[in-house]
């Protein structure tokens, strides 16, 4: 569960540095790194362990926070009008990280220190319906650096039945 939620800070930092071209409506994106790669394999493997009932419950503390997950790992996430404005705020995607955005004409930069040492650089590049990107973290508890390549996807204005994006409240409770 926690590597669960930890991708998806990491996937809602990527997410934010959207903006500019961030529409509201059902997105798609795709996080490939070797960690999150394993961690689904074990989440999936933990998941096919449970009773229906414990694996709906699990969907539903997920669907809950607006996230769904398809059969094939990707996740789609659907952003409101409210979300996509609120996201152009800096992003922490932990307790005591400063998260900051710079853009140069179709590419956006997000850059993001720690107190706790973490650093992280990404950089991402945006179609008419979509972005694709990297973000590079060092941790000290961690040997080495870790990168996750993200490529997202608009899907559409109809969100079905996946839920609208909860945003973390220190992100919600800031105005962009």
């Amino acid at each position: 569960m926690r590597n669960t939620l930890a991708m998806a800070a990491l996937l809602l930092a990527a997410a934010a540095t959207a903006h500019a071209q961030m529409k509201p409506g059902l997105w798609e994106i795709r996080a490939k790194s070797p960690e999150q790669d394993a961690a689904r394999k074990q989440m999936q493997a933990q998941m096919d362990k449970m009773s229906p009932a414990q694996r709906e419950q699990m969907q539903k503390a997920m669907g809950a926070r607006g996230i769904a997950f398809g059969n094939d790992g990707a996740m789609r996430i659907c952003h409101t009008e409210e979300t996509v404005k609120r996201q152009s705020a800096p992003v922490h995607s932990e307790t005591g990280c400063e998260v900051k955005h710079s853009a140069s004409g179709s590419t956006r930069t997000v850059d993001m220190k720690c107190a706790n040492g973490r650093t992280g650089h990404g950089e991402f590049t945006y179609a008419s319906d979509g972005y694709k990107g990297w973000f590079e973290m060092t941790d000290p508890a961690r040997p080495g650096k870790h990168r996750t390549e993200y490529d997202a996807k608009f899907l559409g204005t109809d969100c079905g039945s996946v839920r609208p994006l909860v945003l973390p409240a220190e992100v919600a409770g800031k105005k962009g």
